[in-house]
């Protein structure tokens, strides 16, 4: 799990930097998504996976699971 505040700002070509202490987890894939106040969510595949997973057993049509 990646926890922790970075503050890039986007290079000539719109890119974000990921910080290097992230990199070496994410080398097996990744799933960057809107997070939250204008945040960047960055997940391992697994942890994306596991989150899907967890998603889909949701009543997606309940208030309270949106």
């Amino acid at each position: 799990m990646f926890i922790g505040n970075y503050y890039h700002t986007l290079d000539e070509k719109n890119r974000v930097s990921v910080p290097v202490s992230f990199r070496t987890e994410l080398t097996s894939g990744s799933v960057i998504t809107k997070g939250l106040d204008g945040c960047l969510f960055i997940f391992t595949s697994e942890s994306w996976n596991k989150l899907v997973e967890k998603l889909e057993t949701l009543p997606l049509t309940s208030k309270p699971a949106r």
